[in-house]
């Protein structure tokens, strides 16, 4: 990526090269207009023998001004070839305030000018020396420079030619008129005019160098290639040249061969800047940072204006992970580039589009878009800008934007792998998977699979559900370069998602081992660990991380989140309120601290945060979603409807938003008002697949299987074979006993991967009473799909058929070969349970918290096993599960049942009104709050519970205790 930047074209940067015999031109010149100084003096003595004194007093001041003028320009010159261009500038402004007419300060400042980025003050300085009378032949390629500096390309073919100049000056005369002719697109002009250099001078290296860096541009690596050659056979001791030889090496591929022309270029001349830069480059995109940081430390002596060096900083410090660091060095590369003059940056074909990315990466879109198009305008042609700004339209969610770049590329180039990824990329985002993996499959065989492209289209297979074929062809892409840092990390991902710590874990520690300083490595190295059950491993990882970069923010984070898994909040909230002094603005902290706050039951604190993350203008989205609900969760409906309506004045295409104000409303029981919602929401979602599948699954939580039905068919009329959208279909219809619809869709899923349509065999079976066919289809799946949610099906089919025992026994075989499968340990221990097997159900529910501790209905079952075996921990594990989930009818019903029966009555009643508050059609609930009510002496409310738990017809637990309760209750009121 780093090198796609640097050499997207091979020009010098902002400062102009000062030919190498600029020190020898400048001392002749002020050799010469010394020799004017004196004949001048000694006409002026012949005078005053002549004439009155007063002529010779008169000349006396103009002698000390030339002196005085003469001593400011012999201290420019020096500080000029020690580079100090600033004192330089400085000592001919003294020079020329002193003599304005000084002939060689002008040139001599015109140079600076250059040197320094200043081609309009160039130009100026030198038109003026012209003015006066210089030689053409020394300013004019000079001039010829300040023109293409400033992209004036016209004004340099019309001003600037060969006429009346040495052969050597025409030679470099010509060579500038190339480089204006290419800009404009002229290339066979460009190319007769180093035709004609060369006829001039058939041994010139710098019009080799000029034809090898067209040809280059032109994709003729090989003809680039033996030019380059030609010039080493006469010149191999320039540095140039062996700059120029890893340029082509590089863009073949060969990047060890660039690497070694880079290090002979600098052997040579180790001052030049070009070959360091893009050498440096080179080094971050071979991962090899440490010495990167080496050369851009060097480069940074060499200057101290150089924006490349500061983008670059930025690369390696978004690899480590360190946003602080990141944000502070694109910040000033864009200083750096603003100072550029306006006409410089514009005409600079690489400042303008690093520019460009350091806006972009700093999320500045909209000035990286203006820069983009800015670039294009200028090079109508260029394939990097095009596709560079296409990426930014993907980002802003423009696909129609994209794909009018990315068309015409595709045209003029229909197998570059590049282009067709990224049109894949248009198609993902309008929810068109099968074109986007076609293209991406072009792509691959247009690339000769290309680890990158086959990674690409890993990833389009895994956004089109297609996960079993997207694992595989990451892992070809990986097999085939260990070195792709990306691709392994997608991958490990996808197995850490899958549940598979262990695959994870085994490629995050090569792409460990492959960049040792790569701090987003080592973070996710620490998240694999931690998945994979070793919390104290995924410690040691985040702090490597903090040791590196000590206020690096994701590990931060991490550690915070890991503290309060661990049962440590006093620790993670310090961590994060650590993270906000550094960076107030900081808004994942802010996110991570409600989860915080919600999670120890303050519920208020949570809002608090949520409510700070959402003044930030970019976060008002999602934290307005988060926000919304919470406020759900805590039952406060019409707060999460205020906060979603806000949400939808900022967003009003927000599906989410939309599905928000849906839920709200229905908390609230306002049912007329969803059903209005959810129309909008299908006006909105028009014929969008990704829009109208959202959509479906709004439907069917608020009761509209009908409407999710009408969804999804026009999901699939797009997109007939999106997989999703075909199982939710067929579960749809199973669920509305439209059994024959249902099969028609499964099997339109007999090709689908990992044994889908048994799967929905197996639902359709369980539908129909058929409960042991519907063991056979899930055991036929199961060996297609070794997966947790197979096995879970299995087991409740098992159950429903009558062998609860039975099934039990498949868990305990299918978990000696999955130990850690939380989904299935959860399964289990609620068999165990249901078996009365409390040891063994305990044994469960400990295993999955000792790899998931933040698994509160977990420890509400914990909870339950510990009472029925008179383990005074229920209590603690209850309130345990309390503080991970305070707003959870069921889990604060076991919390105030418990304390009630350990005679804290008043608190258990309190917590038993708010479980019922929040949850009045649970009848267990409703018969521990009579139990409550009833201690406490408040026996009307009591019956009037139980009298509500009664009239739902519905069984529980408890319903025999509540029964003698309603009796005695009833007995006690008779007696009265």
């Amino acid at each position: 990526m780093v090198n796609a930047l640097m050499n997207c074209c091979r020009v010098s940067g902002h400062r102009a090269p000062v030919p190498l015999a600029s020190r020898a031109t400048a001392a002749t010149i002020a050799d010469c207009h010394s020799d004017a100084i004196a004949g001048t003096f000694m006409r002026l003595l012949v005078k005053s023998l002549l004439a009155a004194g007063v002529l010779a007093v008169a000349a006396m001041p103009a002698l000390a001004s030339v002196a005085q003028a003469s001593s400011y320009y012999e201290d420019a010159l020096q500080r000029y070839e020690q580079k100090d261009l600033p004192g330089a500038i400085i000592q001919l402004r003294n020079a020329l305030q002193a003599d304005r007419s000084m002939l060689a300060a002008h040139v001599l400042m015109g140079k600076a000018l250059l040197g320094s980025g200043d081609p309009a003050g160039a130009e100026q300085r030198f038109d003026e020396a012209l003015r006066l009378g210089v030689n053409p032949a020394e300013v004019i390629t000079l001039l010829g420079q300040a023109y293409i500096m400033q992209g004036k390309h016209e004004t340099l073919l019309q001003r600037v030619t060969t006429s009346g100049l040495p052969r050597a000056q025409q030679v470099g005369v010509l060579v500038l008129r190339a480089n204006a002719q290419a800009e404009r697109q002229n290339i066979p002009a460009a190319l007769a005019s180093l035709d004609e250099a060369r006829a001039l001078d058939p041994d010139s290296v710098a019009v080799r160098l000029a034809q090898a860096t067209l040809r280059q541009a032109r994709g003729e690596s090989a003809l680039a290639a033996r030019l380059v050659d030609e010039a080493l056979l006469l010149a191999p001791e320039d540095a140039t040249v062996w700059n120029m030889r890893g340029s082509v090496q590089q863009s073949t591929g060969d990047l060890q061969g660039a690497m070694a022309s880079y290090a002979k270029a600098l052997a040579l001349a180790p001052d030049y800047l070009e070959p360091r830069v893009t050498r440096a480059g080179l080094l971050i995109d071979l991962g090899r940072v440490d010495e990167a940081e080496r050369e851009l430390a060097e480069i940074a002596r060499l200057t101290q204006l150089e924006p490349r060096v500061s983008y670059m900083r930025a690369l390696i410090a978004t690899r480590r992970g360190d946003r602080i660091a990141t944000k502070a060095a694109l910040e000033e590369a864009i200083q750096l580039l603003d100072a550029l003059p306006a006409a410089v940056l514009a005409n600079n074909k690489q400042m303008l589009l690093l520019s460009a990315l350091a806006h972009y990466n700093l999320g500045n879109r909209e000035t990286a878009s203006d820069r983009l198009n800015t670039y294009l305008r200028r090079y109508p042609g260029d394939a990097a800008g095009a596709k560079l700004l296409a990426r930014l339209h993907l980002d802003m969610g423009r696909h129609a934007s994209a794909a009018a770049l990315l068309e015409p590329l595709r045209r003029r180039s229909p197998d570059d792998p590049r282009v067709l990824s990224l049109l894949a990329a248009t198609y993902m985002q309008q929810g068109n998977y099968s074109a986007a993996v076609e293209l991406l499959d072009q792509a691959v065989r247009t690339s000769d699979g290309a680890a990158d492209i086959l990674a690409e289209l890993g990833i389009g297979l895994a956004a089109s559900g297609r996960i079993d074929e997207a694992v595989a062809q990451l892992r070809q892409a990986w097999e085939q370069d260990r070195k792709q840092t990306r691709t392994g990390m997608v991958l490990a991902t996808l197995y850490l998602r899958a549940g598979q710590s262990a695959q994870a874990l085994e490629l995050l520690d090569v792409v460990a081992r492959n960049e040792p300083s790569n701090l987003s490595v080592l973070n996710m190295l620490g998240v694999a660990r931690v998945a994979a059950g070793d919390p104290a491993g995924g410690r040691r990882a985040y702090e490597q991380v903090l040791a590196q970069s000590p206020a690096n923010q994701v590990a931060i984070l991490n550690l915070s989140a890991l503290d309060m898994s661990e049962g440590k909040p006093d620790a993670a909230r310090q961590r994060l309120l650590e993270l906000l002094r550094r960076d107030e603005g900081h808004v994942q902290a802010m996110m991570e601290m409600a989860t915080l706050e919600e999670r120890v039951n303050r519920p208020a604190e949570a809002v608090r945060w949520l409510d700070k993350a959402r003044g930030n203008p970019d976060a008002a989205v999602s934290a307005g979603l988060r926000l919304a609900e919470l406020h759900l969760r805590t039952g406060a409906g019409d707060k999460a409807l205020t906060v979603a309506r806000e949400v939808l004045l900022r967003a009003p295409q927000n599906l989410a938003a939309l599905g928000l104000v849906v839920r709200a409303q229905l908390s609230m029981g306002d049912r007329d008002g969803a059903r209005q919602t959810l129309a909008d929401m299908a006006r909105r979602a028009a014929d969008d697949p990704a829009a109208n599948f959202e959509l479906a699954r709004l439907q069917l939580a608020a009761g509209n299987a009908a409407d999710a039905l009408v969804s999804l068919d026009k999901v699939l009329a797009v997109q007939p074979d999106f997989v999703p959208a075909l199982i939710l279909s067929a579960e749809v219809e199973i669920r509305r006993r439209e059994f024959g619809a249902a099969e028609q869709r499964i099997r339109r899923l007999a090709e689908a991967p990992r044994g889908v349509a048994l799967r929905l065999q197996g639902d359709l079976a369980m539908a129909r009473g058929q409960h042991a066919a519907a063991v056979t289809a899930y055991g036929n799946a199961l060996a297609r799909d070794d997966s947790a949610d197979v096995a879970v099906r299995l087991f409740r089919a098992h159950a429903a058929a009558g062998g609860l025992a039975r099934g039990a026994e498949f868990l305990r075989a299918w978990l000696k070969n999955h130990p850690d499968n939380t989904v299935v340990l959860r399964s289990m221990g609620d068999a165990e349970l249901q078996l009365g097997n409390l040891a063994a159900a305990r044994a469960a529910y400990e295993r999955i918290l000792a790899l998931r501790p933040d698994e509160a209905m977990v420890w509400n079952n914990l909870a339950h096993v510990a009472a029925a075996q008179n383990d005074d921990a229920a209590t603690a594990f209850a309130e345990r599960a309390h503080a991970l989930r305070p707003a959870d009818a069921a889990v604060i019903d076991t919390y105030g049942w418990l304390l009630f029966r350990q005679g804290q009555v008043e608190r258990g009643l309190a917590l038993l009104r708010e479980a019922r508050l929040r949850n009045a059609a649970d009848p267990e609930i409703r018969y521990h709050l009579a139990a409550a009510l009833a201690r406490s002496g408040r026996t009307a409310e009591a019956r009037e519970e139980l009298a509500q738990a009664f009239r739902m017809n519905a069984t529980f637990p408890d319903i025999e205790a509540a029964r003698a309760l309603q009796a005695e209750l009833e007995k006690q009121a008779a007696g009265r």
